[in-house]
């Protein structure tokens, strides 16, 4: 699947998807969620210490709402 990006309804958000297979509402869970935690790890919300306790978190998250059958890359910075 080539990378796209997809519009986050005019939010200001850090969080931006690349490529997805997604249902648009399930994408919108991902978004939330990772919003949610990185704002903890920034001490926004307090809590978490390092980038690792994002990526655990949301697969806890994933695990829980949608079985063990899942991928989600996190990425920080350039990729491709």
């Amino acid at each position: 699947m080539a990378p796209t990006t997809r519009s986050l309804n005019n939010r200001n958000s850090d969080v931006q998807v690349i490529a997805t297979a997604m249902l648009t509402g399930q994408q919108d869970d991902v978004i939330s969620e990772a919003e949610r935690l990185l704002k903890e790890l920034r001490g926004e919300q307090g809590g978490m210490k390092k980038e690792g306790d994002v990526a655990a978190a949301l697969k806890l998250f994933l695990d829980k709402k949608y079985g063990r059958l899942w991928h989600v890359v996190l990425v920080r910075g350039s990729f491709w």
